[in-house]
């Protein structure tokens, strides 16, 4: 009885629940302690980190397979399709340094704060490091679609992020298969033409303002008409000329005679007053002749009367002598009119065959311009047909891959980081199991060591007490 009672007395084992249980409802204060302190540091340490926000984005990427390439391999188009090894291949280009570079140079995500070189590079480098550890690519197992997430603390910057590494990846990938070398050989000699294109149209306008030579053809025709316009007219002038000139040597001929006077019939002859005039200055002298006539029959030339009549004849035949010379003197005037006219139909002719003579000039050298704007225009056309098959060539897939933007990049609604009621709840747990871990450990510190004798002591009675029992 008295070994079983000392049995009973013993202590627990030290790492029983009952102790367990007495050190947490000994040290409930230093838990509690514990447990508010772990959750207030990491409740103010969520609230003072930024806010982390992720932008995604989904490309589609197909992968043809040649059927002619298939049925000379004996390779099943089904099965090769369903190979998505080669994916990875297009998570190490969008991962690539030089995809990287291009992004941050782009978006001017590296300011250089120094002009050394070598520390202008180190810090670009980090940068760019920084950069990938935030660039995020993922593909589902068996799966042909890339996702792309971007960590920034700024919405906007992740989505344009996103969006300008899906731009550089497709350039980058079209570089490494050099068909970007072509389309760009075929740009850079397009944009010569079509400045050289341009260059030569302007100084065709130039030309045509400074020359005035707007419609060659209707100005030629112009020119044309008035030329044959001008020479008619010449050539009636120069026959009505010679007309009155022929006309006016018979009055001046017929001036010298003693007889009567025929007046060829002019414009100046022919006026009705003049006619009349004339027709009665012979019908006068006429009548004077025939009573002249009629007194020689009777008297004598010497006779006073016969004088008369004579003086008479002689002062009509003046006044018609006179008459006729004011015939010849408009002639005349009017001969060396004609003659101006001429003259001036002569200048106006040699004027406009020199200015069919210059426009001539210029149709050529205009047509020498036009001729190097066609010659331009049609190494344009020539550079634009082989710069858009270059572009197709470019747009189409490269080693049979297609890529497909089936989700733009999107941010968000709220941040990824930090997660506050998890943090917290994470937390409350850490501080509620550290502090009954702490509360045991103290516990188990704080109890007394027993020594050797006694150990041995108690355990030399609870074998004699084991002893007796069995006796």
């Amino acid at each position: 009885m008295n070994n079983q009672s000392r049995l009973s007395n013993e202590p627990p084992p030290l790492f029983s629940f009952q102790n367990f249980i007495r050190a947490v409802n000994k040290r409930k204060l230093l838990i509690a302690i514990f447990f508010v302190t772990v959750v207030g540091i990491v409740t103010v340490i969520s609230l003072l980190t930024p806010h982390v926000y992720q932008a995604s984005a989904k490309l589609l990427l197909e992968k043809e397979i040649d059927a002619e390439k298939a049925m000379l391999f004996r390779l099943n188009p089904l099965i090769a399709a369903r190979d998505y090894n080669w994916i990875n291949a297009e998570i190490a280009i969008i991962k690539s340094y030089p995809v990287s570079e291009r992004v941050v140079k782009n978006l001017g995500l590296h300011v250089s704060e120094t002009a050394d070189t070598v520390n202008a590079a180190n810090a670009l480098q980090g940068t760019i490091e920084k950069f990938q550890e935030k660039l995020a690519i993922n593909n589902a197992k068996e799966s042909n679609i890339l996702v792309i997430n971007y960590d920034s603390e700024n919405q906007k910057e992740a989505i344009k992020i996103v969006d300008e590494t899906i731009q550089v990846y497709i350039d980058y990938r079209s570089e490494l298969y050099k068909e970007i070398e072509e389309y760009e050989f075929f740009e850079k000699q397009m944009r010569i033409a079509d400045s050289n294109l341009r260059e030569l149209e302007r100084k065709e306008a130039d030309y045509k303002t400074q020359t005035e030579l707007i419609s060659p053809e209707s100005q030629r025709l112009i020119l044309t008409n008035r030329l044959s316009d001008l020479d008619r007219r010449l050539t009636v002038l120069k026959t009505n000329r010679i007309n009155k000139e022929t006309k006016l040597a018979v009055i001046q001929k017929q001036l010298g005679k003693e007889d009567a006077i025929s007046i060829p019939s002019t414009e100046t002859s022919d006026s009705p007053n003049r006619v009349n005039n004339i027709s009665r200055l012979k019908a006068e002298i006429l009548s004077l002749e025939i009573e002249r006539e009629k007194l020689l029959e009777e008297f004598t030339p010497q006779y006073s009367e016969v004088k008369i009549v004579e003086s008479q004849i002689l002062t009509t035949k003046k006044m018609l002598a006179e008459e006729v010379k004011q015939i010849v003197d408009e002639e005349k005037s009017s001969i060396e009119a004609i003659k101006a006219e001429e003259m001036t139909l002569e200048d106006l002719i040699a004027d406009t065959r020199r200015e069919i003579s210059e426009l001539a000039q210029k149709e050529y050298e205009l047509s020498q311009i036009s001729r190097g704007i066609e010659d331009s225009r049609e190494i344009y056309s020539l550079l634009l047909k082989q710069r858009e098959e270059a572009r197709i060539s470019l747009a189409k897939v490269q080693e049979d891959v297609k890529i497909k933007v089936i989700s733009p990049a999107i941010s968000s609604l709220n941040p990824v980081k930090p997660n506050k009621r998890m943090n917290v709840a994470l937390a409350a747990l850490f501080g509620l199991i550290g502090g009954i871990m702490l509360a045991f450990l103290l516990d188990i510190f704080d109890r007394p060591v027993r020594g050797p004798d006694d150990l041995a002591g108690s355990g030399i009675n609870v074998l004699g007490s084991v002893g007796e029992h069995n006796s």
